[in-house]
């Protein structure tokens, strides 16, 4: 592996500007604060998320073949200011119609043109043996910026961010560094160098066939089945907050910080970690079992810790541990693209097939767990963790299959 060297200041900012996709899970982050300033019920709350699923779950499905189409650098450059031009606007603290347009906008701006072009760019930044390190430093400046950002400007806010002045100071700073991040991605990322070094072109024409020839690519349906497997665990582990609020009375205040940490100060360590272990040994279906396994076990056991104040220190020990394993290994679900050789003008169209049946999940599984957590209690958590359970299994198989076609590649090119 060639160290990344001058591609590491394009690698900042890009993984800078890409931390504009969190944005839609900001009524998740700051729930209190977000419903208090703009006077929101909970069935608003949720109304904003489905604006956005509308249309970006079905455009991810559309976004991949525009990511081939079109320049990738652009899509993502449009997709960060227009994206960026919405925060400006939340800013002003609109009504909440307006909000919910924002909110669909944003189905357009990442669901349509983000998501797609961002894989693609994280390809070209390195041949496939270094794709492991490249995930690895996207992931942690995401998770620095992530959590210096919301622990600092909350800790410095207080109780103002829950005010209309202190909402506008959150957004406006995140606002002002995805603006000048973008601008920095602009003037420091070379995509024709980037394209002509690390990607194979067929120099065959984007077409709306390229669908019917990415859905024959073994590599698709591999990056899928492990993007649906580490999707649904993701989804079930955002549980582990709330269980540990309501099974072992964890203080709201310490919850708060815990659940932040589980979300973006662990993969500030294990995500380059995990990634340069993946490059160092050059396998990853070795790397996802060394690390889906252990989770998977850590998880059975973090579900029957008995729910009583002495074993609180013990379930919270546990589940950082197998959050931290897991971080290690979950951002490796697109590697496969790059260890299977996929052609450049064909990349794109996969990426956004497998990202739409990768997160398909979002179609049914939410709802779900909300008639789980309705109908039994404390014992939906029982289903919700064995939902991570299946999720793991299915992440695992993914990476088999992935070992299974690598050796199929090896023997054909020996033939």
């Amino acid at each position: 592996m060639k160290k990344l060297g001058n591609r590491i200041w394009p690698l900042i900012f890009f993984s800078l500007a890409a931390n504009v996709g969190n944005i839609i899970f900001f009524p998740v982050m700051f729930y209190s604060s977000f419903q208090t300033v703009f006077d929101l019920t909970n069935a608003q709350m949720g109304n904003l998320t489905a604006a956005y699923a509308s249309l970006a779950v079905p455009g991810y499905l559309i976004s991949g073949w525009v990511a081939d189409k079109f320049n990738s650098k652009k899509l993502m450059l449009i997709a960060v200011f227009s994206t960026d031009a919405v925060v400006f606007i939340m800013a002003t603290i609109p009504s909440y119609p307006v909000l919910l347009v924002l909110f669909f906008c944003m189905s357009i701006t990442l669901g349509l043109l983000f998501w797609s072009a961002m894989e693609k760019l994280i390809r070209m930044f390195g041949e496939a043996g270094e794709q492991g390190t490249i995930r690895g430093v996207y992931q942690g400046v995401d998770g620095i910026m992530s959590l210096g950002l919301m622990v600092g400007l909350a800790a410095l806010l207080g109780e103002r961010l829950s005010t209309p002045s202190g909402m506008r100071i959150l957004l406006l700073v995140f606002g002002v560094i995805y603006l000048l991040s973008g601008i920095g991605f602009l003037v420091t990322f070379k995509y024709d160098d980037f394209a002509s070094e690390y990607l194979v072109d067929t120099g065959e024409p984007v077409k709306l066939k390229n669908y019917v020839v990415a859905a024959k690519m073994p590599a698709m349906w591999i990056v899928s089945i492990m993007s649906f497997g580490v999707y649904i665990t993701s989804t079930a582990f955002n549980y582990v907050n709330p269980y540990m609020v309501n099974m072992y009375a964890m203080p709201a205040a310490l919850a708060a910080i815990y659940g932040i940490l589980l979300r973006y100060g662990i993969k500030i360590v294990a995500a380059p970690v995990g990634g340069v272990i993946r490059d160092k040994i050059g396998n990853t279906t070795r790397m996802v079992i060394y690390t889906a396994l252990p989770s998977l076990l850590l998880v059975l056991v973090f579900m029957f810790i008995p729910k009583s104040a002495n074993w609180t220190l013990a379930a919270v020990a546990v589940s950082l541990i197998f959050t931290f394993i897991y971080r290690m290994g979950n951002n490796l679900c697109s590697v496969p693209f790059a260890e299977l050789d996929v052609p450049v003008n064909y990349l794109g169209t996969a990426i956004g097939m497998s990202i739409f049946l990768g997160y398909c999940s979002d179609w049914f599984l939410p709802s779900m767990i909300g008639r789980w957590m309705d109908n039994l209690g404390g014992n939906a958590y029982y289903y919700v963790f064995g939902v991570a359970v299946v999720g793991l299994s299915i992440f695992m198989f993914g990476s088999w299959l992935l070992k299974v076609e690598l050796k199929k590649q090896r023997e054909r090119s020996h033939q």
